[in-house]
């Protein structure tokens, strides 16, 4: 009887842990104008669910959008502006979840 709780309590430790990873994400920000702010403001929602976030945005992003919008509905752990400290790839392979709000024709043709 002993064995089969501890065996739950791990399992149920191994499923939190999963699910807390998860709930870190990259979200990439692009130069898109249309629809930004309510994607903007459902991140936030996410967040109060115990989502954490580093930010990667591009350039045109920051004339569009503007970093202080950003850091104010997504408090980011991290945010880079269009050249992370470390390879793209590098760095998406660091999240099991990758969050693009709003994507341009130019970033999707990337």
């Amino acid at each position: 009887m002993a064995l089969a709780l501890l065996a739950d309590e791990l399992a149920e430790r191994v499923l939190q842990k999963l699910v807390d990873r998860q709930k870190r994400a990259l979200v990439v920000v692009t130069g898109a104008a249309i629809g930004v702010p309510t994607a903007l403001e459902g991140l936030k929602e996410l967040r109060k669910e115990g989502f954490t976030y580093h930010v990667l945005m591009t350039r045109s992003a920051m004339y569009v959008t503007g970093e202080e919008a950003v850091r104010a509905a997504l408090e980011p752990e991290q945010l880079w502006v269009e050249s992370p400290d470390r390879p793209p790839e590098v760095v998406a392979a660091q999240f099991d979840t990758i969050l693009v709000p709003a994507l341009t024709v130019n970033t999707a043709a990337h």
